[in-house]
């Protein structure tokens, strides 16, 4: 059974979503129009579909002759929109195919697998679901120290030291953890692709730039927002550490780089 460590019924959780789709989206929808190629008449099966930008931009480019089907534990949100070439259904992708007898020409999964105990079971899935010649696309975030620095370490503007946030950055990662969140699973992307057989695997790791009180600042700040408790019942930040973490998230004059994603793409040999 696949866990998923926010709450989509938190009253903030879409504003979170929509500030990691503004980080990403721009990431994803490169690899799958220059690299994978998503063209019009594909089906394609959205795992994990969030807020639903991902599927809209896939229901657009498939076009009328094409499908999308957009699956996730909590549906409200994909819910709203109005494609008639999409299907939107709730399932655990833990538990198996959504559509055991359809075959796909892409699946794909963004922020999901870091988040399911059975992942690798779960790639050799999707590998069985795509059509020969299909394609297997998966994203998910890299926080060890390869290939560049640990997280505290990364580009920040002013550039002296902050122990507050080094510390609040090791307490978001420490409570993900805890939670069952596989913070490197990015880095076993490519490997895991290679694995079950497909062939032109290739991979990105992009991060960009993010300043202090942007639409982009959100994304980590309703994170550290929505983990406050255990951060702080677990000591480690103060209530007023906590509240300055937040604050520089505020700060126009604050930059860092946000957090790194792993693209990784396969494609099935075709019979």
């Amino acid at each position: 059974m696949a866990e998923y460590t926010f709450d989509l019924a938190w009253e903030r959780e879409r504003a979170r979503v929509g500030a990691g789709e503004l980080l990403f989206d721009a990431f994803t929808t490169h690899v799958l129009a220059e690299d994978v190629g998503v063209a019009e008449h594909w089906e394609c099966l959205e795992v994990g579909a969030g807020g639903g930008t991902i599927t809209s931009w896939l229901c657009e480019r498939v076009g009328p002759g094409g499908r999308v089907l957009a699956i996730d534990l909590d549906t409200r949100f994909v819910e709203r929109l109005e494609h008639p070439n999409l299907t939107v259904r709730q399932h655990d992708i833990g538990s198996g195919p959504p559509e055991p007898d359809r075959a796909y020409d892409l699946v794909h999964a963004r922020l999901v697998l870091e988040h399911v105990p059975t992942r690798s079971q779960v790639v050799e899935m999707f590998a069985g679901m795509v059509k020969p010649g299909g394609w297997v696309m998966l994203e998910d975030v890299d926080l060890t120290t390869q290939p560049h620095l640990p997280p505290e370490a990364y580009f920040q503007f002013p550039s002296e030291g902050d122990a507050v946030l080094a510390r609040a950055t090791a307490a978001l990662c420490d409570v993900l953890r805890d939670f069952g969140v596989e913070l490197e699973y990015g880095r076993e992307l490519p490997g895991e692709l290679l694995r079950v057989g497909l062939e032109d695997v290739d991979a990105r790791y992009q991060t960009r730039l993010v300043r202090g009180g942007t639409p982009r600042a959100e994304y980590t700040k309703l994170m550290f927002t929505f983990l406050r408790d255990p951060i702080v019942e677990r000591g480690y930040l103060t209530g007023e550490e906590f509240d300055a973490v937040i604050e520089r998230h505020e700060d126009p004059g604050y930059a860092f780089m946000s957090v790194p994603l792993v693209s990784a793409w396969g494609r099935k040999p075709r019979e």
